[in-house]
């Protein structure tokens, strides 16, 4: 299961090994990237714009991946705090 963590600005302060197989980069290299960086899809800029007026979303995303495919998954993200800094936690719960 890949788990993206993302600060308030879209740029991802955390990922898990699987998020790094899924998208094919390496760890240091994906935690430079933002968000709209890798969902490259035409809704992608609402869906964030959603998910920090409310704190959760729910939906299909399409990644891309550092080979420049794409994938589409389903996911579940929401807001939390983490040593004071608020963070998204989008986690992919399977293909779509």
């Amino acid at each position: 299961m890949a788990v993206f963590v993302a600060d308030e600005q879209g740029k991802y302060v955390a990922v898990n090994r699987a998020a790094c197989v899924l998208l094919g980069y390496a760890r240091d290299e994906l935690l430079r990237l933002q968000v709209a960086e890798v969902a490259r899809y035409e809704e992608a800029a609402g869906d964030w714009t959603e998910m920090l007026k409310t704190g959760t979303r729910v939906g299909i995303s399409t990644l891309t991946r550092k080979n420049g495919s794409t994938l589409e998954i389903s996911y579940v993200a929401g807001a939390t705090t983490v040593a004071g800094m608020p963070v998204y936690v989008s986690v992919d719960v399977g293909a779509a």
